[in-house]
């Protein structure tokens, strides 16, 4: 039995960490961001904000911390500026949403179908044999044939193999709305995939799209693409189509 050190096995770890990390920030997604919108009733000379969960919580997650701060960083990026709740002339609210679902689907299976020719291969054998009745011979001749076949067959589809996925979906909704609980924005992300999507990865798309452009990011289902710059950061580009 071979005995690892310590060194050899914290070696061993930092290398599998590397190649997870690695292939997290390969991992590209579509990103989907529904959203509306009401910039006039914004008040450009006015833009103070203070910032709540939708649902109160008694002790706010490091996720929930993560986000608050992301959404803070992003405002503040558009112009506007926090203050407390008592004199901020919006506030912002937010949700998310973490679930999974799954199905089945059919991959097809090949092989042989309906026969597409016939070979066939024939060999034949003789022998003679005489017999003599005084001077006279008398010959009879023996056969025997073997006759064998070689079938062809075309190829196609035979089956289905049914087969399970699963697939992630991830959320975070944003709004933002005046004293009088007048929406003046209203913000979907949605992510939509088949591997692992961690909460700093959406926390990254989110920071992304909403860089420096919150306000006129309105309009039904826009798309993007992002991928991870690093394990923290991300870039989106938004899509001219969809597909």
């Amino acid at each position: 039995m071979t005995k690892w050190s310590k060194r050899g096995i914290l070696g061993l770890c930092m290398v599998f960490c590397t190649i997870l990390t690695s292939c997290s920030l390969l991992m590209q997604r579509q990103i989907v961001l529904s959203s509306q919108s009401n910039i006039d009733n914004i008040d450009s000379k006015n833009k103070t904000f203070y910032i709540i969960p939708q649902k109160e919580k008694k002790t706010k997650s490091i996720t929930d911390i993560n986000i608050e701060n992301t959404i803070k960083s992003v405002m503040k990026n558009n112009g506007w500026t926090e203050t407390n709740k008592n004199n901020a002339k919006y506030i912002v609210t937010y949700t998310t949403l973490d679930t999974s679902y799954s199905g089945t689907n059919y991959t097809p299976t090949y092989g042989e179908t309906t026969i597409s020719s016939i070979d066939s291969y024939g060999t034949t054998k003789g022998t003679a044999n005489t017999d003599y009745i005084g001077n006279n011979a008398y010959t009879d001749y023996d056969y025997s044939t073997n006759t064998s076949y070689n079938l062809n067959y075309n190829y196609g589809i035979t089956g289905y193999m049914p087969y399970l996925w699963t697939k992630q979906f991830k959320g975070l909704g944003i709004k933002i709305i005046n004293k009088n609980n007048e929406e003046v924005y209203n913000g979907a992300l949605a992510v939509d995939d088949y591997s692992s999507i961690s909460d700093v990865d959406l926390i990254a798309y989110f920071q992304s799209i909403f860089a420096n452009d919150l306000e006129n990011t309105y309009g039904q289902n826009q798309h993007y693409y992002c991928y991870m710059n690093t394990p923290t950061n991300a870039s989106c580009k938004k899509l001219s189509f969809w597909f």
